[in-house]
């Protein structure tokens, strides 16, 4: 995997939500997200719905109960209950990483449209998601970043977080 950036995306009263952007490419796995599926006729609402939810969360806080559809060592939106109730059985879904009540990393998506996700149309984002959590995880714990109150920081300090 090449090397990416951890950069600030939206940042509410609660939670301050990040995402990852690879050093070659223009846009964040996020807006990438974003930018496929906004001005689809299936699936622009549902975009709607999961940009919603992360307002929600942001106001609330990360709590468990808004991550509880667990994809290995990361998590997909919206959660189980928001799903069934708003989402009428679409599966669109935007992977993060919940690190605390107060900081979520988010990746990228789409629609899982097979049994798993391995299987699906999206599950080059999957792996991906797969990817940055464990290089995420293993910089917490060798130090390399940090979790300060709400704010991710490198071992120096910095905001400017490279992996």
């Amino acid at each position: 995997m090449n090397s990416f950036a951890i950069t600030e995306f939206y940042n509410f009263d609660k939670v301050r939500f990040y995402t990852v952007q690879f050093t070659d490419i223009e846009f964040s796995e996020t807006d990438r997200f974003i930018k496929r599926f906004e001005s689809s006729d299936k699936y622009g609402e549902f975009l709607s719905d999961i940009l919603s939810l992360i307002a929600q969360i942001g106001e609330r806080g990360a709590q468990d109960y808004y991550f509880n559809r667990n994809e290995n060592d990361f998590q997909a939106l919206p959660n189980k209950e928001k799903a069934r109730a708003a989402f009428q059985g679409e599966n669109l879904r935007l992977y993060c990483l919940r690190l605390s009540n107060s900081i979520v990393v988010l990746f990228n998506g789409g629609v899982k449209d097979a049994p798993t996700a391995q299987e699906s149309t999206c599950s080059i984002q999957f792996y991906e998601a797969f990817a940055f959590t464990k290089r995420i995880s293993e910089a917490l714990r060798e130090g390399t970043i940090e979790i300060n109150g709400n704010i991710l920081v490198d071992y120096k300090g910095s905001t400017d977080i490279i992996l």
